[in-house]
């Protein structure tokens, strides 16, 4: 952790210096020095490709989760996303003006940068290979703006920019925002190819254009494989909370984009938005499994936290049957447990596909049509809901004393097709046949 630290320092320092001297050869020895080879899932055979891996959580965990047990032929590479980050904002006028979600722009001055990024970069890669032949790289969200140049010039030196789209999972309310976007503010993708979870994502990026329908796929989610292997696993007296995120759900990160009038293009249940946290709903829930904890000493109770969260829990004494774990992926708390709680997160849909019981806390939201636009679309049963805070022990408890049946789905499947494109455990094999079928490929 604090090797990367350090090496991330030298490159906010060293990237912006040789990028604004044009210091081609002294940069393109600098990217190579911070390629790292992912030895845990080296192939099998005798290496045919080289691929550079822009790293981020949750995508990582796609990769490695196919590649650990598929990967015949293919060398992978990590390389930090800051690396490109720093020559985009180094070479980008105005960059603050553009986003991830707001890449197109009226700007001369910035879209003729853009331009300046993009013949920059194709001469870089062009020097990279001279030393280090590589055949492309994978990325997890074809959004990223310090990366959109980059699948151009990568296209333009033949190199095959392969991006494994994480972000598919949106409540209706988001979702309605997000098409528009895709639509009006995003430009044409133009790497090389795209794999999105499900048909419903696929559909949305197809309706915007922003790529021809040959050259995107439905691969489904290929972490959550890991999840249905948990299914015949018996769980144990365990309770796993994903702590609920204050505006998970909302499109509110959409919104503070973009000038305020923007917002009034939509409307949720004939309303506008208003921003809104979910945070005394995180609050009763900690509260009510504190009380859980202390009554019953039998009960082992996991709170599954965003790194960086410490600061709320600073002054919270929790029982020693309560474990607070901060940061990473949570999936492999899902082994185990025998209850899920959560809101709008990924593990909810993960849990599902672990065949574990699901409950998901809605406190006095039972009848506000308007905030369930901004809950994710499970189609799970009343048993699944707390909307009362007084049913909070009753239902935990009655999913607690269910006897775990190895054969039998506990909530409904739904989900698992429309989110996450998945409802066999075999993302994985799809995904290794995704990559190495782009790879073979004429670009």
């Amino acid at each position: 952790m604090l090797l990367n630290q350090l090496n991330n320092l030298v490159i906010k320092i060293l990237v912006p210096i040789l990028t604004k001297l044009n210091s081609i050869f002294f940069l393109a020895l600098l990217f190579r020095l911070n390629l790292r080879k992912i030895n845990s899932i080296n192939p099998k055979q005798k290496t045919k490709y080289k691929i550079i891996v822009l790293g981020k959580l949750g995508g990582n965990e796609d990769l490695y989760r196919s590649q650990k047990e598929n990967n015949k032929y293919v060398a992978f590479y990590y390389f930090p996303r800051i690396f490109v980050k720093m020559i985009f904002n180094s070479i980008v006028q105005n960059h603050k003006e553009i986003h991830d979600y707001k890449y197109l722009t009226n700007n001369k001055n910035v879209n003729v940068s853009k331009l300046k990024l993009r013949k920059f970069l194709v001469i870089l890669l062009k020097n990279i290979r001279k030393n280090f032949d590589f055949d492309g790289f994978i990325s997890f969200n074809f959004c990223y703006k310090a990366e959109r140049e980059l699948q151009a010039a990568a296209t333009i030196e033949k190199l095959k920019f392969i991006c494994l789209h994480k972000e598919n999972v949106y409540t209706p309310g988001e979702n309605l925002v997000s098409k528009y976007i895709y639509k009006k503010h995003l430009g044409k993708f133009e790497g090389y190819t795209i794999a999105v979870y499900s048909e419903k994502e696929k559909k949305d990026i197809l309706d915007a254009k922003l790529i021809d329908k040959k050259r995107i796929k439905v691969i489904g989610c290929a972490r959550s494989d890991l999840a249905f292997s948990y299914r015949n696993i018996i769980p144990s007296y365990k309770i796993v909370y994903y702590s609920i995120e204050n505006g998970r759900g909302t499109p509110e990160r959409f919104f503070k984009i973009y000038p305020d009038k923007f917002r009034n293009i939509f409307n949720f249940s004939g309303k506008k938005f208003s921003n809104f946290s979910w945070e005394e709903i995180h609050k009763k829930t900690i509260k009510n499994l504190i009380k859980l904890a202390n009554e019953d000493k039998k009960l082992k109770i996991i709170i599954k936290e965003k790194q960086g969260a410490y600061n709320n829990y600073k002054d919270l004494k929790l029982p020693s049957n309560c474990t607070l774990i901060f940061g990473g992926t949570g999936e492999k708390f899902l082994k185990d447990c025998k209850v899920v709680i959560g809101l709008n997160t990924t593990a909810i849909l993960e849990a599902i596909a672990a065949n574990r019981y699901i409950l998901i806390p809605f406190y006095k939201y039972k009848n506000d049509n308007y905030k369930k636009n901004f809950l994710l679309n499970l189609r799970l049963s009343q048993n699944n809901y707390v909307f009362e805070e007084r049913e909070f022990y009753k239902k935990i408890k009655f999913h607690l004393s269910k006897k775990y049946k190895l054969n039998k789905n506990n909530n409904n499947q739904f989900s698992l097709n429309y989110y996450l494109g998945n409802i066999d455990g075999k993302s994985s094999k799809r995904l290794n046949e995704f990559i190495i079928n782009s790879l073979k490929s004429k670009i």
